[in-house]
């Protein structure tokens, strides 16, 4: 296992496994004026939407506008916090096809996280899992939403809601919310069809990198570190969990099950404050009885010390899931096994144990 660490430690010091060619010049295609926003990200900042002309599948920039208040249109947060939606609904339904997801974000980073058998289902269990910070956010749908959908998510304040399509009758329902603005997007089961890159407006220039796609997609990108040896409803859950931190500011802590985010620690300077922000949440405002007890805490990137282990383990969570890359790789394990918990490592090529998965994101 030594070795191994070794080698994870020199990823984060080299390109990757795969570097891309830049070109010397970057044309980031042609933008078209939208809409004029409301605002920014605050009143008196102007705003505007472009959108790329040959954009094809799920997203903004094919998106359709059922429903707006010419009095309170979509501003730039809104529609920040949308595009966070799609991206998050787009991602569970690739790995969960027959169920359904639904998500709830608040400034650009998601309160929860669920699946289940219907959309009511999942729509319930995701405002459940924070429902004070689900007031006033962008609800997505990975399906239809429907007459009893409607009138669930019509008791609750909700800014914009997103998903591929609307029964009439849900219409009907969701009409009568005068400041309700609702968005259709292309069916999650068409490709996203985009340049592919990711560009951070800085004082001077842009920055370019390559959109993040996780690869942790199965139980053979899961590699066991742990004396403990893992049940298929660990792998279950450590993947679920894992699945949400792309889309959650760094440093970021998710705890959840195999169907559910529970407690989300998100934009924290350091890990232990990230991860005893998701224990707060998954013990103190999701509705779950349990809370912690049980679950899976997954880490966007390594510990770089046991404090969080320690956390973990006398909250009662039963499985860890974090890529290595630490000095202190050897007393986290020791501390897993300690509590007598499963901990996962992330490997993005299945059995090359020299990679793991970062998931930061900014």
């Amino acid at each position: 296992m030594s070795e191994d660490l070794k080698a994870v430690r020199k990823m984060y010091r080299g390109q990757g496994d795969a570097p891309f060619e830049f070109p010397e010049e970057l044309l980031c295609g042609r933008l078209v004026k939208d809409r004029v926003l409301r605002y920014g990200e605050n009143p008196g900042q102007s705003a505007a939407f472009y959108k790329q002309i040959d954009v094809k599948g799920p997203s903004l920039a094919t998106a359709n506008i059922v429903k707006e208040n010419p009095e309170k249109k979509l501003s730039y947060i809104n529609l920040l916090d949308a595009d966070a939606a799609i991206k998050v609904i787009r991602r569970f339904k690739k790995l969960y096809p027959k169920e359904a997801v639904s998500t709830i974000i608040k400034h650009a980073n998601p309160s929860g996280i669920a699946k289940a058998r219907t959309m009511l289902g999942a729509y319930r269990t995701a405002r459940d899992c924070d429902p004070i910070s689900a007031f006033g956010g962008v609800v997505g749908f990975s399906d239809e939403v429907n007459e009893e959908v409607a009138e669930e998510v019509s008791q609750k304040f909700v800014e914009v809601l997103v998903a591929p399509d609307y029964e009439s009758k849900a219409l009907e329902i969701l009409n009568k919310k005068k400041d309700l603005r609702i968005l259709q997007i292309e069916s999650l089961d068409k490709p996203l069809m985009d340049d592919g890159f990711e560009y951070r407006s800085v004082q001077g220039g842009v920055l370019v990198q390559q959109r993040f796609q996780s690869r942790i997609d199965s139980k053979d990108n899961l590699e066991a570190v742990s004396k403990r040896k893992p049940e298929e409803k660990d792998y279950r859950a450590a993947i679920f969990n894992w699945a949400a931190l792309p889309f959650i500011n760094s440093n970021a802590v998710v705890i959840g099950d195999e169907n559910k985010t529970l407690g989300i620690g998100s934009g924290q300077r350091s890990r232990i404050h990230a991860a005893r922000l998701a224990v707060y949440y998954a013990n103190t405002l999701s509705k779950d009885p349990a809370g912690t007890k049980g679950k899976a805490m997954a880490s966007d990137a390594f510990f770089p010390d046991r404090d969080s282990i320690d956390l973990a383990g006398i909250c009662g969570i039963e499985v860890i899931v974090a890529p290595l890359g630490s000095i202190n790789d050897g007393k986290i394990i020791q501390a897993v096994d300690e509590y007598g918990m499963v901990m996962f490592t992330t490997r993005p090529i299945p059995k090359d144990r020299s990679l793991c998965e970062r998931a930061f994101s900014h």
